[in-house]
């Protein structure tokens, strides 16, 4: 159990500070051992773990830096080579270690520090710009994905033939689009969704869709059918300014997941659901913090003696090691919930 420090406990600031001589190692690199033979994966890690090392004698007495070198080597030797994560992030200290295997594809990075933050985590993701487009011309419709390099096609449509070029057929068609639209939707629900049409069809499209909630952004393209070169060039006003493009994208996706009563807000009912639920997605304001001391006396009674630490850092660690994601968001967007927030 976990209770809140209140303003009339005044804390002394030396209780709460980490101990300086005590080094943390933080390493972040891409882990995907379905895709790269454990060789690479290996040497990789040795390249990483002597950087380290260089790090921690050079800001460290080799007495105080060798038992949390030895840990992180014991670590890295132990690895799990089965997993079909995309990344790793190991952090070493000489009393402990934690080992986290995400998703989330991660910058390659060294930290040396004298405290655990999980947050360095979510701060050295890739910054990659990945999104469907659904564009739908006459007589074909494509979904694509963009994996940070090229669009590549997931679903092709190819419109059955008619008399009516605009009749019913255009909408059984429209129909049939949609339809696998929410298919590829349940395997990419955090991506961002761009519609490219023209506006004839982008007006039909709108009137049958069952995934308008989905949609981050309507764009106009003439023509009968939409070429990659043209999609590109109609993109890239959204992927020059992605900073909006995902403001906009997460704010749909807590307002659908009020709307479906699958959020939690709140630091007290985020706790709760972390521990009754899988989350899919954290949300949080960067510096939000809630200091909490553990329930219960110490020998001497003192409050300054009582170990300390955050619940909200302690969710970042639960989302994580259950396979969910984390990302900050700006006050503004978290308005209405409470600073955190949390969608299962």
């Amino acid at each position: 159990m976990l209770t809140n420090i209140s303003k009339k406990e005044q804390v002394p600031l030396i209780a709460i500070q980490p101990d300086r001589t005590t080094p943390v190692v933080s390493l972040f690199m891409p882990f995907e051992p379905k895709m790269v033979t454990k060789n690479e994966l290996v040497y990789k890690l040795q390249l990483l773990v002597h950087e380290a090392e260089l790090k921690l004698v050079k800001s460290f007495s080799f007495k105080v830096a060798e038992p949390v070198l030895k840990r992180l080597k014991a670590v890295v030797k132990n690895l799990d080579y089965s997993t079909h994560k995309r990344s790793i992030a190991i952090y070493v200290s000489a009393e402990g270690e934690k080992v986290f295997y995400l998703n989330t594809p991660l910058e390659e990075k060294v930290l040396i520090d004298t405290s655990f933050n999980v947050r360095s985590l979510i701060a050295h993701r890739k910054k990659l710009q990945h999104y469907l487009v659904l564009v739908l011309g006459t007589n074909i419709s494509r979904i694509y994905f963009d994996n940070g390099e090229h669009l590549i096609a997931m679903f092709t449509n190819i419109r059955k033939k008619s008399r009516s070029e605009y009749g019913s057929s255009l909408e059984t068609f429209l129909k049939e689009t949609d339809n696998n639209l929410s298919i590829i939707l349940n395997y990419f629900p955090s991506l961002p969704l761009f519609i490219m049409s023209s506006t004839y069809t982008l007006s039909r499209y709108k009137t049958i869709t069952q995934n308008k909630t989905h949609i981050t952004q309507l764009i106009e393209a003439d023509g009968k059918e939409i070429v990659i070169d043209k999609i590109k060039t109609a993109l890239q006003p959204y992927t020059h300014n992605w900073g909006y493009i995902q403001t906009k994208h997460l704010r749909h996706t807590l307002d659908n997941a009020t709307d479906s009563s699958r959020i939690a807000t709140g630091i007290e009912n985020v706790v709760k659901a972390a521990h009754q639920r899988r989350a899919k997605l954290l949300v949080l304001e960067k510096d939000y913090t809630c200091p909490v001391v553990k329930a219960g006396k110490t020998a001497d009674g003192l409050l300054g003696n009582v170990p300390f630490t955050d619940a909200v850092d302690e969710v970042i660690e639960r989302v994580l090691s259950t396979g969910g994601e984390v990302t900050f968001a700006d006050s503004e967007v978290l308005e209405k919930y409470q600073h955190i927030a949390m969608i299962y």
